[in-house]
C-alpha cells in the first residue's frame, strides 16, 4: 500500500522528500507550508479500506478531509474535532472545510466538535473505521489523543498520525512508537517514516 510513496511524491514535484512543499491553492485563501505524506497516507488507506466513518483531529481548512472524501465512496459519517471558534482565523478555516463537504455533495452525517481533543474525544460514543490525528505537537497531548481514539477505532480500522518528524527531536515519532509498543496486543504498525519530512505513521487496530 505504501511501498511507492516516494515515487508519488517525486511525481508531484517534491524532488527532495525531506523538503516541504509550498502550496497556494486557488480554493484555499490561506498560504500553507505543507507536506503531502499525511494526505497521501490518508488517501491510500481510505481508497483501500473504504471506511464508512471518519474521525479527524485537527481539521484546519479541510485539506485532509477532502482527500478522504475523494478516496472513499462509502463514507456515511464524519466527526471533525478542532478549535473552530477560538478566533476569526479558525472560524474561517471551518468555513473552508465546510465548503469541502458541500462541493463534494456529501450527504452523510457530519458532526463538528469544538474544543480541545483531550476533552472532547472522550465524550464521543461512536466508533470509526478511519481516524486522522493531526492535532497538537505536544507529546502529552498527542499521546492522549492516541489513547483516546484507540477504543473508538473499529477492529480492522486505521489511525493515521501526522508530523512524526516535524521537530528535530522526533518527539511525535517517540510518542507513536511508545504507543504502538504499549498496545501491541491491539494495534500493528502498517507504515512509518521519519525520513520524509514531516513524517507520518499508520496503525491498524487488530483487536
Amino acid at each position: 500500500m505504501f511501498a511507492d510513496m516516494a515515487d508519488e511524491i517525486a511525481a508531484i514535484g517534491a524532488q527532495d522528500p525531506r523538503a516541504p512543499i509550498h502550496l497556494h491553492r486557488a480554493d484555499l485563501p490561506f498560504k500553507k507550508l505543507d507536506s503531502p505524506w499525511y494526505r497521501i497516507a490518508l488517501r491510500r488507506v481510505a481508497a483501500a479500506a473504504q471506511p464508512r466513518s471518519y474521525l479527524e483531529i485537527g481539521v484546519k481548512e479541510g485539506g485532509s478531509l477532502a482527500v478522504v472524501l475523494d478516496a472513499s465512496a462509502a463514507l456515511e459519517r464524519i466527526t471533525l474535532c478542532d478549535f473552530f471558534t477560538v478566533n476569526e482565523k479558525k472560524r474561517g478555516h471551518r468555513d473552508v472545510a465546510a465548503a469541502q463537504l458541500t462541493s463534494r455533495g456529501f450527504a452523510g452525517q457530519v458532526t463538528w466538535i469544538d474544543g480541545s481533543s483531550t476533552v472532547t474525544v472522550p465524550t464521543i460514543i461512536e466508533s470509526f473505521d478511519l481516524v486522522g490525528v493531526d492535532g497538537s505537537h505536544r507529546r502529552a497531548i498527542c499521546a492522549a489523543d492516541l489513547r483516546n481514539v484507540l477504543p473508538r477505532v473499529t477492529v480492522g480500522g486505521h489511525i493515521v498520525v501526522d508530523d512524526l518528524s516535524l521537530y528535530e527531536d522526533h518527539r511525535l515519532a517517540q510518542v507513536f512508537d511508545e504507543f504502538a509498543a504499549e498496545f501491541a496486543d491491539q494495534v500493528s504498525v502498517v507504515y512509518r517514516t521519519t525520513e520524509a519530512w514531516p513524517g507520518v505513521g499508520v496503525l491498524r487496530r487488530n483487536a
